[in-house]
């Protein structure tokens, strides 16, 4: 089934539903466009998507132009959810629960601090720590962080699969292979 997805996805017979249109929402959208996916950027706040729509990017997160030049469809109605495959808050719950089982397992793995983790992935020390000890949840975007420091390694590369924390479809879609 999950082959069956990612071919409709790429081939566009599906498309790709992000919700929320904010500083995570909004760069996953694009990146799933500029691989020529079909997506649907979907906000409760019509004010953001009057916005977005002509092109600008209140947040600063991926710049007027890569709005203007997306194929993104961005919309407030709920019933255009339906016709996409969603990357869906439980799934990216599930994801990153994971990691932070595994951080600490991973980063020693690879033979680094707290501190050098956190500066490779853009985060305070402070805020890794926390993550790594269950004391703050894990944000998606320094999930992705995340799992593009470990995929490049090759002493962590095989336990993302091994402890599922890197999908398939997540590998497909933005063309990730083992080298």
């Amino acid at each position: 089934m999950e082959d069956r997805l990612i071919e409709q996805l790429k081939c566009g017979k599906s498309c790709l539903a992000v919700v929320g249109l904010g500083y995570v929402g909004m760069p996953i959208a694009v990146a799933f466009a500029k691989k020529n996916i079909r997506v649907i950027e979907y906000d409760i706040n019509e004010k953001k998507i009057e916005q977005y729509e002509p092109g600008i990017d209140p947040t600063n997160e991926v710049g007027n132009e890569e709005i203007k030049n997306s194929n993104v469809c961005f919309t407030s109605d709920e019933k255009k959810l339906k016709e996409a495959m969603r990357i869906s808050k439980l799934n990216k719950s599930e994801l990153t629960e994971k990691m932070t089982e595994e951080l600490q397992a991973l980063r020693a793995k690879i033979g680094l601090s707290q501190g050098e983790l956190s500066k490779m992935v853009g985060i305070s020390r402070q805020t890794y720590c926390a993550v790594e000890t269950k004391k703050h949840p894990m944000f998606w975007s320094t999930y992705m962080a995340l799992l593009l420091v470990f995929d490049n390694n090759e002493k962590t590369k095989g336990m993302l699969d091994i402890i599922g924390v890197f999908l398939q479809e997540l590998r497909d879609i933005f063309n990730f292979s083992y080298r």
